[in-house]
């Protein structure tokens, strides 16, 4: 449903965009108006409303021109206004109505000025004698009145449509610059850092070797899937139908540690919820980072361990490893934003510093604000 909606959205404003809105209302007008004249055919009635129609809907591209148009035809009512019954001057309304939806404020007010005085004396030239021109006047400004609070509504509701796609569209740059560090960026790492340990070594036994085969690998389908995201249509939205198991990213996790020659004491305290899939995506990285600096900091011959206690409201994260080297206070790497960002994305509170001669990354994600966050 939002899909279409938002497809919905995307042909007004380029209808907008381009030219189109005019000549569709003006159509849809010039209909109404040859339903009319059908009744009672009169060439000359017929032709002066096409040509107001034809000048209404040139003004979607050339907005002075053909507004100054429309003002000179709508002066050549005025001489036949007592025999004609013709629908050409509501154009006029189209006109302004369309300036202010395209935020063409000068043109609406000096046009305004132009047409107003000329639809009232129009209203009064069709007049009977001893009808008070009086009721008609008020009518016409009213019209006018709505027309401008209707186009600006609509402007606005554009103006706030854009910033929107601008903001989503800068929130997933960030994004997929948090994916790029904490997936293909750490990956290289490690490969360097494997590498250059096999260098001091002077060779590199099998077991190396599989283990950076196997990061080499982690890295190329990261990439491939931050590619996908890229390629992928602006409309397309995550699968509503899909969830992430919270204890298989600790336990991937914990697994990953493992295989490097950590020996983690994993703690789960608790029942195993599930998240929507984009909030589980962004809990996964945040895991993911988590062990990514264990892996590049901590002391794998020292006890390390990842403590989880989750309650029907929030899940709490503790990561705790012993560091090969000191650190000093919480760290101002991109690594560590990314984490804080996307936990607060999460609704949730995110620390990392250290604890006394251990290193403690924690983060607490509320259960219900994180699904709240999918569906928004």
């Amino acid at each position: 449903m939002r899909t279409s909606e938002n497809r919905t959205g995307r042909l007004l404003q380029a209808a907008v965009q381009r030219g189109y809105l005019e000549p569709l209302m003006v159509g849809l007008l010039t209909l109404f108006t040859l339903a009319l004249h059908m009744m009672k055919p009169n060439a000359a009635e017929i032709l002066l409303d096409l040509a107001a129609m034809a000048a209404a809907a040139l003004t979607g591209r050339w907005p002075r021109w053909g507004g100054a148009a429309l003002a000179v035809v709508l002066v050549c009512y005025l001489p036949v206004a007592a025999t004609w019954a013709t629908l050409g001057v509501y154009a006029a309304l189209v006109v302004l109505f369309c300036y202010g939806v395209r935020g063409r404020r000068r043109e609406r007010a000096w046009f305004t000025l132009v047409y107003l005085p000329i639809l009232w004396l129009v209203a009064g030239a069709g007049l009977p004698s001893g009808i008070s021109v009086a009721p008609y006047l008020v009518i016409w400004t009213v019209f006018i009145g709505v027309v401008w609070l209707a186009g600006s509504a609509w402007h606005g509701l554009i103006v706030a449509a854009e910033e929107s796609r601008l903001r989503a569209a800068l929130e997933e740059r960030h994004e997929l610059a948090r994916d790029l560090h904490d997936s293909v960026a750490n990956a290289l790492a490690n490969l360097s850092l494997r590498a250059e340990q096999a260098k001091l070594k002077g060779r590199a036994d099998p077991d190396e070797l599989g283990a950076i085969a196997d990061e080499a690998a982690r890295a190329v389908t990261e990439f491939g899937q931050i590619v996908q995201v890229l390629r992928r249509e602006p409309q397309d939205s995550v699968d509503p139908s899909k969830s992430v198991a919270v204890k298989e990213l600790v336990d991937a996790a914990a697994e990953r540690l493992r295989k490097r020659g950590f020996r983690p004491n994993l703690s789960w305290d608790g029942p195993t919820p599930t998240l929507p899939a984009k909030a589980g995506h962004t809990l996964g990285r945040v895991i993911q980072e988590a062990t990514n600096n264990m892996l590049r900091y901590g002391d794998p011959s020292a006890e390390s361990a990842i403590v989880v206690e989750v309650s029907p409201e929030v899940a709490e994260f503790a990561f705790i490893n012993h560091p090969k080297r000191a650190r000093n206070g919480r760290g101002g790497g991109f690594g560590l934003t990314s984490m804080s960002e996307r936990v607060a994305a999460l609704g949730g509170t995110f620390s990392s510093s250290p604890a006394g001669e251990t290193w403690l990354t924690s983060f607490r994600v509320p259960l219900a604000a994180a699904a709240t966050t999918e569906r928004g």
